[in-house]
């Protein structure tokens, strides 16, 4: 089975540390870590808030009835997300038609509430997250990558693993791994200032890093306004608990997108990735599809 350490693997890559113990550069991370972790207060500040809009939506895609107009006018709130989903939508990856799109309501009716929607919620916890620290760029490409890479594979996989809301995987995906993202933002000054990557690597450091990311992921996933059964999927997921759908799709969605980043980093070939799919139940042709998938993402 894949590295519970993997993404940690791909990012701090030191082939010089061949060590199983946290030196003090790392010691000093964590307790630095801890120290927002078990301040119910500081740890407050450091989870990123959602807009209002986001609740908005959520609550009208959820109706019985979803008004598309109502849908559109949320979107409006928000100028600049507005332009963002307009810019998307007539690129070459989304474009249905040769005239230009200029409403909302048009490109919904062109690509589909799902996709107009997953457009949005990207962008917002894009935004919410500030996924681009100046500090340090790679961490947050290669955390952005993943989120992404996870949402777009939860909605691939909804269907095969008998999640009936595909919006709902792919919601999931983007914030089950916000942990990583709050301790790389509450460290970044630190670790850009006094430490350098080949200072980082021990195995011991990972799990460690896993281990807080994941408590930190369950505090932030209570803390934003989200579905109750979203919640309780991701919760279930870090509890190894993999009895629901939602939970199902999120591991393999996971896995997938951890064995990418792997392969992109040399670390692993394709060969070895598809045997570790194939290990977690997915058939040749299901390995070959998703990993398809990551290889063909929105340009968000």
């Amino acid at each position: 089975m894949n590295s519970p350490t993997a993404f940690y693997d791909v990012l701090l890559r030191n082939d010089s540390r061949i060590d199983d113990k946290p030196n003090d550069h790392e010691r000093n991370i964590l307790r630095n870590i801890d120290v927002i972790i078990n301040d119910s207060y500081n740890l407050n500040t450091h989870i990123p808030i959602l807009p209002g809009v986001f609740s908005e939506l959520w609550h009208e895609l959820n109706c019985e009835h979803t008004d598309f107009t109502i849908i559109a006018g949320i979107l409006k709130k928000d100028p600049i997300l507005k332009a963002k989903i307009l810019t998307l939508v007539n690129s070459a990856y989304y474009k249905r038609t040769k005239k230009e799109i200029t409403e909302i309501e048009r490109a919904i009716s062109l690509v589909g509430l799902e996709t107009i929607s997953a457009i949005f919620v990207t962008f917002v916890i894009k935004n919410a997250v500030n996924i681009n620290p100046t500090h340090y760029q790679i961490f947050g490409k290669l955390a952005w990558q993943h989120m992404l890479e996870t949402a777009t594979l939860g909605q691939h996989f909804a269907s095969q693993f008998g999640a009936s809301n595909r919006f709902m995987c792919y919601l999931m995906g983007l914030v089950h791994d916000l942990g990583k993202v709050i301790i790389f933002r509450s460290i970044s000054d630190q670790w850009h200032q006094q430490i350098e990557m080949h200072h980082l690597g021990s195995s011991a450091f990972k799990k460690a890093l896993t281990k807080r990311a994941n408590a930190l992921s369950q505090y932030a996933i209570e803390d934003w306004p989200l579905p109750e059964e979203l919640v309780v999927a991701v919760t279930n997921y870090y509890k190894g608990e993999f009895n629901d759908p939602y939970t199902r799709v999120l591991k393999v969605a996971n896995t997938v997108s951890e064995l990418h980043l792997q392969i992109e980093a040399n670390m692993i070939n394709l060969k070895t990735a598809h045997e570790h799919l194939i290990e977690c139940g997915l058939t040749w042709e299901q390995s070959c599809a998703c990993l398809e998938v990551v290889n063909n993402l929105p340009p968000m």
